[in-house]
C-alpha cells in the first residue's frame, strides 16, 4: 500500500470514528459552561501539527504535585550548583525513561514474557455479532483488569506501610506516618511509588532514613535533602517496592482526600485515570520532574474531560458502560482539540474553562493550566515543562487507534464470532499501550512472595494479621 493511501486511509479512519453516533466526539459539540468564566468554544480549536512538532528545550522542573522527584546522592552534589545538579538529574531519570520503554511491534520479548498481557484475559468469544465497538469494549475492561492490584499486591503493600508506620511511630516520640498519593487514593499502577509523610517529630529524615535501614526495612537508600521538598527514596528489602517519605507537609493527604470525593463523583474518574497515567509512565511523560504530568493534574485532567462531557453531564451514557469510547475522545480532546495557548481548567464544582494569559514556560511556549481544586492560585501544570510532548504523545494514541479501528472494520466480514486469545492483529490498544518488562517482573515476584508465605519471617508480621482482625 503506498504512502498517499495510507494517508487517506488513516484520514478516513478518523471521519469514520468521529461521524460515527457510537463513537461521538465531545468536542465536536458545544461543551456546557459548567460554571461562571467558562469559555468552552475556545476549547476546542485544534493545534497546527507544525506548533506540536516543535523540538522541546531544555528547561528546569523544580518539583513535582506532591513531592519533589530529583533522584542524585547529597554527598556527590553538595559542591555543585542547583542549576548544575538538576540538570544531572533530570538526565539520569531521562536514561531511566528511556531504558524504560518497550517495543510495540512484538508480543512477546525475547525471554517470553508478553507485551500485551492483558490479551490473556480476553474472552474466547465475543457476543455476536461481532463488531470492533464490542471487541474493543472488551480489551479495554480487560487491561483494566490486568492493572487493577492483585489479592497479593494489596496484601503485602499494606504490610509494607504498616512496617514502616510501626517502625518509625515507635522510634520517635510524636511521630505519626501517613500515606498520600496514588495509593491513598488506590490509582496506584503495579510498579507505583508508595508516598508517605511523616509529621509531630523533630527527627531529621537522616534521622528517619537511619533507622529504617538498621530495621532491614530500606535499601538503596537515596537521601536527597536539598531538594524544594526534601525526600528519602528507597526500596523495600522484602517486596522491592519503592518508597518515597517527606517530612511536615500536609498537602499530599488533603489533595488525596480531595481525589477521593471526585472519584465519588464521577464514577469512570479511576480507570480512565489508570490508562492515562499507564500510557504517560510508557512515553516517560508521567513525571513532573521530567516536564511531564504529575499525578495529580493528570486526575484532574481526566475528571475534566468527564465533567465536560455532555452525555456524561446529561446522563445519556454511563462511564463505566463506555471505557474505550471515552478513552478515543480523551486523546481526541487533548491531543488534536483543546487550546492549550488560552484556555485553563478548573474541576472545582460542575467543572468549567477558563481564559488564561500570558502562562508560558521558560521558553515561552504554552502549558497546561490547571487550577488545583483546593488552591487555586496552584497551577498544577505550570511546572510540566513538556506539554506539547504530552500533546503529540495523545495525538499519537488517537490516530494510532483510530487507524486501527478503520482497518478492523473494512475487514470484519473476515472475523467471527470466535477467535484466539494473544491475536494481536485483532487489538486496537497495541497501537498505543504495552506492559514493560519489569512491572511483569515486580508482579511475579510479589506474587511469590506471597505464596511462599516467608513474609511471615518479618518480626512485624504477627502485629500485622492481627490488626486486619481488629
Amino acid at each position: 500500500m503506498g504512502r498517499k493511501t495510507r494517508k487517506k486511509q488513516k484520514t478516513r479512519a478518523q471521519r469514520s470514528v468521529e461521524s460515527s453516533p457510537g463513537w461521538e466526539s465531545a468536542t465536536d459539540r458545544d461543551i456546557p459552561s459548567g460554571g461562571e468564566g467558562s469559555n468552552s468554544n475556545r476549547a476546542s480549536r485544534s493545534s497546527s501539527p507544525a506548533t506540536l512538532d516543535r523540538t522541546q528545550d531544555q528547561a528546569i522542573a523544580n518539583g513535582d504535585d506532591f513531592i519533589s522527584l530529583s533522584v542524585g546522592d547529597e554527598e556527590d552534589t553538595k559542591n555543585e550548583s542547583r542549576q548544575a545538579r538538576r540538570r544531572r538529574e533530570r538526565e539520569q531519570q531521562k536514561e531511566k525513561n528511556r531504558k524504560r520503554k518497550r517495543p510495540y511491534d512484538s508480543d512477546e520479548d525475547d525471554d517470553g514474557i508478553s507485551a500485551f498481557p492483558w490479551l490473556d484475559f480476553m474472552p474466547d468469544t465475543v457476543p455476536g455479532p461481532l463488531n470492533v465497538d464490542k471487541l474493543f469494549d472488551q480489551e479495554v475492561k480487560c487491561i483494566v483488569r490486568y492493572l487493577e492490584p492483585t489479592k497479593a499486591e494489596k496484601f503485602l503493600r499494606d504490610f509494607l506501610v504498616f512496617r514502616i508506620k510501626e517502625t518509625i511511630e515507635s522510634s520517635f516520640s510524636g511521630a505519626e506516618v501517613e500515606v498520600f498519593g496514588s495509593f491513598a487514593t488506590d490509582m496506584y499502577l503495579p510498579n507505583s511509588d508508595i508516598d508517605m509523610v511523616v509529621q509531630g517529630t523533630g527527627a531529621s529524615l537522616r534521622h528517619i532514613a537511619n533507622r529504617l535501614e538498621k530495621a532491614g526495612i530500606a535499601s538503596n537508600m537515596n537521601m536527597i535533602l536539598h531538594a524544594q521538598v526534601p525526600v528519602i527514596k528507597f526500596e523495600d528489602s522484602l517486596t522491592r517496592i519503592k518508597v518515597d517519605i517527606i517530612k511536615d507537609s500536609d498537602s499530599g493527604v488533603m489533595a488525596a482526600e480531595c481525589i477521593r470525593s471526585m472519584m465519588r463523583k464521577q464514577q469512570g474518574l479511576r480507570p480512565l485515570t489508570l490508562l492515562i497515567k499507564h500510557y504517560l509512565m510508557l512515553k516517560g511523560l508521567n513525571e513532573v520532574f521530567t516536564g511531564g504530568m504529575g499525578g495529580y493534574a493528570i486526575v484532574c485532567m481526566v475528571m475534566s474531560f468527564l465533567q465536560m462531557h455532555p452525555k456524561i453531564s446529561t446522563g445519556q451514557i454511563d462511564p463505566l458502560k463506555n471505557l474505550s469510547t471515552l478513552l478515543i475522545e480523551f486523546f481526541q480532546l487533548y491531543g488534536l482539540l483543546f487550546n492549550l495557548e488560552d484556555v485553563g481548567i478548573c474541576v472545582k464544582g460542575k467543572g468549567q474553562y477558563f481564559e488564561k494569559r500570558n502562562i508560558l514556560s521558560r521558553q515561552g511556549r504554552p502549558l497546561f493550566t490547571i487550577r488545583d481544586p483546593m488552591n487555586r492560585d496552584n497551577d498544577l501544570g505550570m511546572k510540566s515543562y513538556n506539554a506539547y510532548s504530552v500533546i503529540r504523545q495523545f495525538r499519537f494514541a488517537y490516530s494510532s487507534m483510530t487507524f486501527k479501528i478503520f482497518d478492523l472494520e473494512e475487514n470484519s466480514h473476515d472475523h467471527h464470532r470466535y477467535y484466539p486469545r494473544r491475536d494481536v492483529s485483532l487489538s486496537i490498544l497495541s497501537k498505543a499501550f504495552c506492559i514493560p518488562t519489569n512491572m511483569v517482573e515486580l508482579r511475579a515476584q510479589i506474587q511469590k512472595l506471597y505464596e511462599s508465605r516467608t513474609w511471615e519471617q518479618d518480626p512485624d508480621a504477627k502485629l500485622f494479621l492481627e490488626s486486619l482482625q481488629e
